[in-house]
């Protein structure tokens, strides 16, 4: 494999260890919530990873890459943290919170990655993610006030 598609790969894979970390946290946050719209729209997020990071696999696979599984060492971490913030049951202003912070950051990374070596098809792939991941902070924002 040339060097110029295993850097597409490796970029995509780190978009990939990012969207894993963000269905792994909001797991971890959804479990904690009783019913409500508010689950009901953060449900709507998490799925969103989950096909964010579907669409990732299937793009690295037709690169001839092997998909990121993991969260990564920052990302485990970040899974602890987050174990230990929710082992009292935090209120939803603080997963609203916790869970903007987190999609901030993850878009702050993607961002960065976007400048890197990135084909035509992934960079459009990309962008899409961070649309949808820029509305959803938009959402947990409004949710906050």
């Amino acid at each position: 494999m040339d060097k110029a598609r295993q850097a597409v790969i490796d970029n995509l894979n780190n978009v990939l260890t990012g969207e894993n970390m963000a269905i792994k946290t909001y797991e971890r946050f959804l479990k904690k919530l009783p019913e409500s719209i508010e689950k009901a729209q953060l449900v709507e997020f998490y799925k969103d990873h989950q096909r964010h990071a579907k669409e990732l696999t299937d793009r690295v696979q037709q690169l001839g890459g092997r998909p990121s599984k993991g969260v990564g060492v920052i990302g485990i971490m970040a899974v602890n943290r987050i174990k230990l913030q929710t082992m009292l049951v935090p209120d939803l202003k603080d997963i609203i919170q916790n869970l903007c912070h987190g999609e901030k950051m993850g878009i702050t990374v993607t961002q960065e990655m976007v400048k890197g070596d990135l084909d035509a098809t992934s960079l459009e792939l990309v962008k899409d993610i961070l649309a949808q991941d820029l509305k959803h902070v938009e959402k947990l924002e409004t949710m906050l006030h």
